[in-house]
């Protein structure tokens, strides 16, 4: 059995436990970086957003990206 280990992680506002596999540790770091980083640059292009606004952003943008 692969040893699971809880992590927190920084998401916008929010700190969020996950437990996941030790070895997708680097993998979920990574994620959460880029999608901190993308919501980041919008914020920039508008200071206004609401965080529920910014994540369907995020999210559609996953989506189409993924199509």
């Amino acid at each position: 059995m692969e040893e699971k280990k809880i992590v927190n992680l920084q998401i916008l506002d929010e700190v969020v436990s996950l437990m996941i596999a030790g070895k997708d540790e680097e993998t979920v770091r990574c994620a959460v970086k880029k999608l901190n980083d993308r919501a980041n640059a919008i914020k920039e292009q508008n200071p206004s957003i609401k965080t529920s606004s910014l994540l369907a952003c995020l999210a559609l943008e996953e989506c189409i990206g993924n199509m």
